[in-house]
């Protein structure tokens, strides 16, 4: 039952994802709302089913790195704030494990947008 929580909950995180696509192409803007929601996500999902998802230190190191990135390219004009934020959430949902291919995914995507 747990683990159906933590599914549907990742739902959630794609919809909010394509929210996001469909708002920065028609605004240049993510709302920070986006960012909670992800982040708010992962926490519910994480409590309901830790063992899916390995070790939290993990998830924050991956946002923590993610978030330093990103903000070094937002205070260079490289990249928007939003996508920096968003981004950043996302990051957490991945962890260290999986982060070289979610920067591969981040990059082609965002260039394709």
């Amino acid at each position: 039952m747990l683990v159906a929580l933590a599914l549907l909950l990742t739902g959630v995180v794609f919809g909010v994802t394509i929210m996001a696509c469909v708002s920065d192409v028609r605004s240049l803007r993510i709302p920070n709302l986006y960012s909670i929601v992800v982040i708010g996500a992962f926490a519910v999902a994480f409590a309901a089913a830790p063992e899916s998802f390995g070790k939290l230190s993990a998830h924050l190191l991956a946002l923590v790195l993610i978030f330093l990135i990103t903000y070094i390219m937002f205070v260079t004009g490289l990249m928007g704030g939003g996508d920096a934020k968003f981004g950043s959430a996302l990051a957490l949902w991945v962890g260290l494990p999986g982060i070289v291919s979610y920067v591969f995914w981040m990059t082609l995507m965002g260039g394709f947008i």
